[in-house]
């Protein structure tokens, strides 16, 4: 007795698929007549008479928008059709799966199997205008079968139970026709020299009133148990009837673009199937023909929530800018370094803190790991292959040796042709580190990166300890290509710019969070060398941080550093804390109201860069009598800087609202200054030397 087959059944648009150790013969009918398999043999009937009123009075091969079939024709009453001889002796349990046409179903019977090798009327029938039947057991199915519709049909016997169960799939939808009992064994094959033997599309030899029609046959397939359980649905087949885009309905069977349940056929194809930049595509299991392919661009995103089964080609590319780093990871089961021949490649090592140069193009590439590239020119890599789906496990390191601020980072990435979202795994592996080609950018719930790590993302993880980073399906997702603009409740802000760069500090009063680091909530800050960045990070011991999250403070001490000396501009950009937030300049000796005003100060590189106080009291602020005589005023393309009699106006600087420097001027030598302003309306920050002290004052210009 053959074991149950508790399994997924597939049906698809050329037949149907189960697990591949059970199918044990399948015919394509792809100018061909035989197994591809080899678990059985096919004969058909000759053109001529074989005594009982059986022939194929033509037969041959062809294909349609259906696929590639054999078609039979005949001039005797029984018809021709074919008949299949299994190797193994599955007459007890097997299932069946057929795609074909009648070219007419009318209201007598039209015998589809046959099981007794022509000695009985016993069968798998159409009857009653294109009706599901098994004779004799009487029961009828609902769905009608007209003449030349091609149809999918599944029938399973099961030698435990005697049932014997026939599904259809019409107009895409899949519905079970038949359950019975066959208590009698009838739809048990004949064994013919120990083999069984099922007869497909003639009637047997019993009545001969009865016929069977010529058709076509795109697909038979046999399994060698029974199918316990059935779920899944028809296949969406790509037909390329309009163009190449994936996300054109006119593109598909159904008429439909696939969905996560949709299981995929990718045929060959005059358009192979395109994603584009930006696109987003979903399905279930996903299967590429012999000879058809599959394009995905950079930007583009796909995921499978089933299995890949490619035995065509997938292209995935992905781009790159020239002459700057970028963090990658590959989105296909295997590859190695030799696709980026004549390019930097590196790896990053934890425990020595370096980039190593990976030079022999043999090195295999691990799905998962993260790697660094440097193309001297501008392009793109195209990665052949099955992609990366389901599991994928990374190992990491923790060792706390050298720099402290490098201590256990770890490059990964992400193994998938679709984004990652980080907030399904933050509280396990803490914050996620971005490269956006000149610095790194954090996220853990909130700060200056992004919740969603794109399609080929290398980026930095430091859980704090040695361990595994484990994905799977269930964190996969479309991502959106941008960074978080929000912030979360009883937070702020910081941003430093110098009006080519800007950076971020993310403070957040949060009573689940402790003074000391926290990996759910926190974020370290990776120190960039590039030029003119300018950085700004909180202290916590000797180390810094990008987000900071901690129950509510009196004061957070704030570092800065930049390769080089300049002026810069600190300002609130985003604010959810409704207490006071005054910024102090321990070595100017200022301080100002951040909620009032941002702060312009100067820096020389390689200068202290613990010189900042952030403080959340009200602040005692010395009133300047001086201040109050200053005017600053504007028309309509000017402004005019006056201060009392005695005093000179030595340096003016104006900022647009993104920190951007609009306009400077020194050298003044006397209390009154104007200057030639054509800039676009809108609010400007104008900021004063007058002597030795500064003023700020914002104008709005019309």
């Amino acid at each position: 007795m053959k074991k149950l087959i508790p399994i997924l059944l597939l049906i698809i648009s050329t037949g149907f698929n189960l697990n591949a150790q059970n199918l044990i013969a399948t015919y394509n009918f792809d100018g061909n007549l035989v197994d591809e398999l080899g678990g059985s043999t096919l004969d058909k009937f000759t053109e001529t008479n074989d005594g009982n009123n059986h022939n194929n009075a033509t037969s041959g091969f062809g294909s349609d928008v259906n696929g590639a079939y054999w078609y039979w024709t005949s001039s005797l009453s029984r018809g021709g059709g074919l008949w299949i001889d299994v190797n193994d002796d599955i007459s007890e349990s097997y299932s069946i799966g057929v795609r074909f046409s009648f070219e007419n179903t009318e209201t007598s019977y039209r015998k589809i199997i046959d099981y007794n090798n022509l000695t009985t009327d016993y069968g798998f029938y159409f009857y009653s205008g294109g009706k599901l039947t098994f004779y004799p057991y009487g029961t009828l199915g609902n769905s009608v079968t007209s003449n030349n519709q091609v149809v999918d049909i599944i029938t399973t016997h099961d030698g435990t139970t005697n049932q014997f169960k026939a599904y259809i799939v019409v107009e895409n939808v899949l519905i079970q026709e038949l359950d019975v009992t066959d208590a009698s064994g009838y739809a048990e094959p004949t064994l013919i020299n120990g083999k069984p033997r099922f007869r497909f599309f003639h009637d047997d030899n019993v009545t001969g009133t009865e016929a069977t029609p010529g058709g076509k046959v795109y697909s038979i397939k046999i399994w060698d148990g029974p199918i316990t359980n059935i779920s899944g649905a028809l296949n969406n087949a790509w037909t390329g009837a309009i163009d190449s885009d994936w996300n054109t309905a006119g593109n598909w069977s159904k008429e439909i673009v696939p969905d996560a349940d949709d299981n995929v056929e990718i045929p060959v194809s005059t358009n192979s199937p395109l994603i584009s930049i930006g696109d987003n595509a979903s399905c279930y299991d996903l299967t590429i023909n012999s000879g058809a392919m599959l394009t995905m661009m950079d930007g583009a995103s796909l995921i499978t929530n089933g299995n890949i089964s490619n035995n065509g080609s997938i292209q995935i590319q992905k781009s790159i800018t020239d002459g700057t780093w970028k963090l990658i990871s590959i989105p296909v089961t295997s590859t190695t370094a030799e696709l980026f021949l004549g390019d930097y490649l590196q790896n990053y090592i934890e425990a020595t803190d370096t980039w190593n140069e990976i030079i022999d193009p043999e090195t295999v590439l691990i799905p998962g790991v993260g790697y660094a590239v440097w193309g001297a020119d501008k392009g793109s890599y195209t990665f052949n292959g099955t992609p990366n789906s389901g599991d994928v496990s990374t190992g990491f390191t923790y060792t706390p040796t050298g720099n402290p601020a490098h201590y256990g980072f770890n490059l990964v990435g992400n193994p998938y042709p679709s984004g990652i979202d980080w907030d399904l795994l933050n509280e396990t592996y803490g914050a996620v580190y971005h490269w956006d080609g000149s610095a790194y950018q954090s996220w853990n719930g909130s700060g200056a990166g992004a919740q969603f790590i794109m399609p080929m993302e290398g980026f930095m993880i430091a859980p704090g300890s040695a361990g595994t980073l484990q994905l799977a399906n269930a964190h996969r997702i479309h991502p959106i290509m941008s960074k978080d603009a929000t912030i979360a409740e009883n937070g702020l802000v910081l941003t430093v710019g110098n009006g080519l760069y800007t950076d971020e500090l993310h403070i957040i009063f949060n009573d689940n969070a402790t003074a000391q680091f926290d990996l759910a909530f926190d974020a370290w800050k990776i120190l960039t060398q590039e030029p003119d960045i300018p950085q700004i990070y909180s202290i916590m011991g000797d180390r810094y941080l990008s987000i900071d999250q901690q129950p509510a403070t009196d004061q957070v001490q704030v570092g800065f550093t930049c390769t080089h000396s300049g002026t810069f501009l600190f300002s609130l950009d985003k604010n959810t804390w409704e207490g006071p937030v005054y910024l102090e300049d321990m070595e100017a000796g200022n301080i100002v109201d951040l909620k009032a005003a941002p702060y312009e100060f100067t820096y020389q590189a390689g200068a202290s860069c613990d010189r900042f106080l952030l403080h959340f009291t009200t602040m005692d602020v010395a009133e300047n009598s001086l201040f109050s005589e200053i005017r600053i005023s504007c028309q309509a393309e000017s402004v005019t800087i006056h201060a009392p009699s005695g005093h000179i106006v030595r340096e003016v600087n104006i900022h647009d609202i993104s920190g951007r420097l609009i306009y400077h001027a020194g050298q003044g030598s006397s209390n009154e200054m104007n200057i030639d302003f054509r800039s676009p309306s809108g609010i400007y920050l104008v900021t004063v030397w007058v002597d030795e002290q500064l003023f700020k004052q914002k104008i709005f210009m019309k």
